[in-house]
């Protein structure tokens, strides 16, 4: 890890913009463990046969999910807050963000999927079945049906904005989010602008400081609505950097382009804040990583941690991804993207054994 100790929780929606610059600063701090829930048996079975499970996820996912976690855990000091994935198909990708629960068991688990109601998939970026994911989870996360919270609907319903359905945004406020908030959530379901842009509005709304959200199909060119979407949540919630009015931030983003800096990284996402109301009850959220077709994104106050954080993904030389301070910008501020010089080579001989071994340590054994 990077060996940097990060402070306590600070909400950067509550802030003045004048001072949101505060909350970058790292502070010192003890770490605490990485115990999982999960079996080393167990984990090392859904990564050696998730290929038989439906659904779309590449390997590399798994490590970035585990780098991010395990920050959680130790730095961040964060392990009670919800984890699910709104659009869960068969389970695929839930069933590894379940793997990934601290041994604690605080954490709510969550599942919302049209499932049987088909008629709500307008869109039809999906064919969820509710017996076929459960059976998934059971095997590959060892969660049963009575430990997963899951909402049978649009997740639309969760947006007063959208939806009358009182009843739904009661089970999210008061069985989901309570008084924490969620931690860890993917966003996969209806691919339409609007799903898309009300599922940011909702978990921006819900998420805790340092969570993090990850939007899936964001270059898939066949959803269009996906990025579209995640566009206009992003238009809304942050400014232009003005290079004319901010010359000596222009001047730093200028020099070291190709390497995160984490003043600058505090610097911008203040230049780029805004302070009037959002539309639909929407927070801003911060984009750090675009990577295999996901947008991971965070809370402004922990944007400067994860892009630092993000440079262990490089150790040894596998370069899986760049940074770039100029070319790779989203939602107005840098992100680390997709590397065009991948060493996957690399990443097979001198990451995944030691990441292996990180499992090894944090996962029981029978």
């Amino acid at each position: 890890m990077s060996g940097l100790s990060f402070g306590s929780y600070y909400p950067m929606k509550d802030i003045d913009v004048e001072t949101a610059s505060f909350v970058c600063l790292p502070i010192t701090s003890n770490k605490s463990g990485m115990k999982l829930l999960a079996s080393n048996d167990l984990y090392l079975r859904y990564l050696t046969e998730y290929g038989s499970i439906p659904g779309w996820v590449n390997y590399g996912i798994f490590y970035v999910l585990w780098v991010i976690i395990r920050f959680q855990y130790e730095e961040l000091h964060i392990n009670d807050g919800a984890i699910g994935e709104i659009g869960v198909h068969a389970g695929k990708l839930t069933s590894y963000l379940y793997l990934l629960r601290h041994l604690n068991k605080k954490q709510k688990l969550f599942a919302i999927d049209v499932f049987g109601k088909k008629e709500l998939n307008i869109d039809k970026s999906g064919d969820g079945d509710r017996k076929v994911f459960l059976s998934y989870i059971q095997r590959y996360a060892n969660v049963t049906a009575d430990e997963v919270n899951i909402y049978e609907g649009s997740s639309l319903d969760l947006n007063s904005d959208f939806s009358k359905n009182l009843e739904a945004q009661r089970w999210w406020q008061t069985t989901i989010k309570r008084d924490r908030g969620c931690q860890l959530v993917s966003i996969d379901g209806g691919h339409t602008t609007l799903t898309t842009y009300s599922d940011m509005c909702v978990i921006s709304n819900s998420l805790v400081d340092g969570g993090v959200v990850m939007v899936d199909d964001i270059d898939n060119p066949g959803w269009l609505g996906v990025r579209d979407g995640v566009s206009k949540f992003l238009c809304e919630t942050s400014n232009y950097f003005n290079i004319r009015e901010n010359l000596d931030l222009t001047e730093a983003a200028t020099k070291n382009v190709y390497e995160p800096d984490f003043n600058y990284s505090c610097r911008i996402v203040k230049a780029t804040m805004k302070t009037m109301k959002f539309g639909c009850n929407c927070y801003r959220l911060a984009p750090f990583l675009k990577y295999d077709n996901k947008l991971f994104l965070t809370t402004p106050n922990y944007y400067a941690h994860y892009v630092h954080l993000l440079k262990k993904i490089n150790e040894n030389g596998t370069n899986l991804i760049a940074f770039n301070k100029l070319r790779y910008t989203v939602g107005n501020i840098p992100v680390w993207a997709d590397s065009e010089l991948k060493k996957v080579d690399i990443f097979d001989k001198l990451v995944k054994p030691t990441w292996l071994s990180e499992i090894a340590h944090a996962t029981t054994h029978s």
